[in-house]
């Protein structure tokens, strides 16, 4: 249950673009498969941090890095299309960039920083957090895509249209209620998600849906 029109929204890249791993309040999946080598650890520094908001009050002396404010008059599209990832990131380092962290072993491993951006939508939508990229002592980490695509087997992708910095529609292509990482769990929300699921299943709330879409705009 493809767009065509969804899937070009994906290409259009003026403010801000980044590929990685979704997150939620800094925490970062297992390696359930086990490739990781054991010498190194995540650092509690985050390294070229962006936070990119919409409607944001709080202070913007944001201490971990910048913030991208999209602009609130007219119209705006925050697009996310989900797959399944492996985050996979390799590299050479002199054995002196070992470090110990007795809190943890008397081992010295490798401490690195995790390139995270945080996406804050607004207007009733959760944010969440971007694994882009990793350093060692601020030198990047190299991913390997290749590697990285091999789990990926699933493409969803889910839009959201801003009006003057409100957001007055939730366009996706899956075939469920909501769409990874807007889901029951993290999102309370009067606005439907317009998507295969609700034509489907809820044709008349599809159509009332669409219909108040066009109002809006």
């Amino acid at each position: 249950m493809g767009s065509d029109f969804l899937t070009d929204l994906l290409d259009i890249n003026e403010y801000y673009h980044k590929q990685g791993m979704i997150t939620y309040e800094g925490e970062l999946c297992n390696d359930k498969e086990e490739y990781s080598t054991d010498n190194w650890e995540f650092s509690d520094e985050h390294e070229k941090a962006t936070k990119v908001v919409f409607d944001w009050e709080e202070d913007e002396k944001w201490a971990s890095g910048n913030i991208l404010k999209i602009p609130k008059k007219g119209f705006s599209v925050v697009s996310v299309r989900s797959e399944s990832l492996y985050f996979y990131a390799e590299g050479d380092f002199p054995i002196d960039k070992k470090k110990i962290n007795q809190e943890y072993s008397n081992d010295a491993i490798f401490n690195v920083q995790p390139g995270i951006d945080t996406i804050w939508p607004g207007s009733g939508f959760c944010d969440f957090d971007i694994l882009h990229s990793v350093f060692v002592d601020g030198k990047e980490i190299g991913r390997n895509f290749e590697k990285e695509e091999g789990d990926g087997l699933l493409y969803y992708s889910t839009h959201l249209l801003f009006k003057d910095g409100i957001v007055v529609a939730w366009l996706a292509t899956n075939n469920n209620p909501h769409f990874w990482p807007f889901g029951d769990e993290y999102t309370e929300t009067s606005i439907p998600c317009i998507s295969p699921y609700l034509k489907k299943n809820f044709p008349e709330n599809f159509e009332v849906a669409v219909q108040n879409l066009l109002k809006k705009l």
